[in-house]
């Protein structure tokens, strides 16, 4: 067990847990909810496990989920450096509008929402893309968030990633 994972689970760092996803217009998916079971007996791990053939979208939805850890773990900053990543600031020069490769074709927004347990505490993360930019919305901010990632420090979007997956 790595120190990452011990922290996650003692008393003073709860488990975050992403308990359900419902994901609108990102990419291939139209519409997808996916709600994450607990496990029957409490020693089993929690597992999820997707399947399907090619292009049908299991990318976007560890993208999604990702995309949702991201935005809890960098809540705090002014202006997040993932959104910048995904708005794609300074490639102005690009021959394609970042927009138009993450949100269906033919639709004028995108939507990743989770639910989240953390502790005994339940919150939710909405983001919204639109021409215009992304949008992150809270229901509320836990407190322990920031004891959750007080020991990671700053990190860059893709080392970011690597944290929850």
């Amino acid at each position: 067990m790595t120190s990452k994972s011990r922290r996650a689970e003692s008393k003073d760092h709860p488990a975050l847990q992403l308990r359900s996803i419902l994901i609108k217009n990102y990419k291939i998916i139209d519409n997808l909810k996916i709600e994450f079971r607990k496990p029957n007996l409490p020693k089993d791990p929690y597992v999820t496990v997707l399947g399907s053939e090619n292009g049908q979208g299991k990318t976007s939805v560890l993208e999604s989920c990702a995309l949702l850890f991201l935005a809890i773990k960098d809540s705090k900053s002014d202006r997040n450096s993932w959104l910048r990543f995904l708005e794609m600031e300074g490639y102005s020069d690009l021959a394609i509008d970042p927009f138009d490769l993450t949100v269906r074709a033919g639709t004028k927004a995108a939507t990743i929402h989770g639910e989240f347990l953390l502790g005994s505490e339940i919150f939710s993360v909405t983001l919204n893309w639109e021409r215009d930019g992304i949008k992150v919305e809270f229901s509320k901010r836990p407190e322990q968030l920031d004891l959750l990632f007080e020991d990671l420090g700053p990190h860059s979007a893709s080392e970011s990633l690597g944290l929850f997956l």
